[in-house]
């Protein structure tokens, strides 16, 4: 990273304490990020409802997806992640886990409401391009690219560090 805000030391501080390696983490959230999209619209025609999985909460498949995305190797080529994470997830788990930590980031104590604008839009169908993006939520460049990145390092946290870790524990 190149130059650390000080909200960027305290959300490593954060990790530190989650037991999350920041390089690592961050590596994580830049391939989770590139490979929703093509997670969720391959994968969108298998949409369990949701009472279907509230009635199966030991789904083995489930499981699987869990562990594997507690414990890819972000160092992988990102087009062999992608092909795996379409194979073992559905859409709507990827999707549950995703809303479940940016829900996370936005009850953060030093909580900025641009982190989950930005969360928003990397996760929208409709994304807009970063300039637009920042645009409509008046930040300057500089500033859009520091609350870029602590949004994706807090997310990293709270998927890796909490809602993962906890959804495993159910199984």
């Amino acid at each position: 990273m190149d130059r650390e805000t000080v909200l960027m030391k305290k959300i490593i501080k954060l990790c530190d304490s989650l037991c999350l390696e920041p390089n690592i983490l961050r590596m994580r959230v830049e391939c989770l990020m590139m490979c929703y999209d093509a997670v969720t619209w391959a994968n969108k025609d298998k949409l369990p409802t949701r009472r279907a999985v509230r009635e199966e909460p030991k789904n083995g498949e489930t499981k699987a997806a869990l562990q594997y995305l507690s414990g890819f190797d972000p160092t992988d080529r990102v087009g062999i992640i992608r092909r795996e994470m379409v194979k073992i997830f559905d859409a709507e788990l990827l999707a549950d886990l995703v809303g479940s930590a940016v829900r996370r980031v936005e009850s953060y104590p030093v909580n900025k409401p641009e982190y989950v604008l930005i969360l928003e839009n990397i996760f929208s169908s409709k994304r807009l391009l970063d300039k637009d993006h920042r645009d409509k939520i008046h930040l300057g460049k500089t500033t859009y690219g520091d609350r870029k990145k602590e949004a994706a390092m807090l997310f990293g946290a709270a998927l890796w560090g909490v809602v993962i870790p906890a959804r495993l524990a159910q199984y």
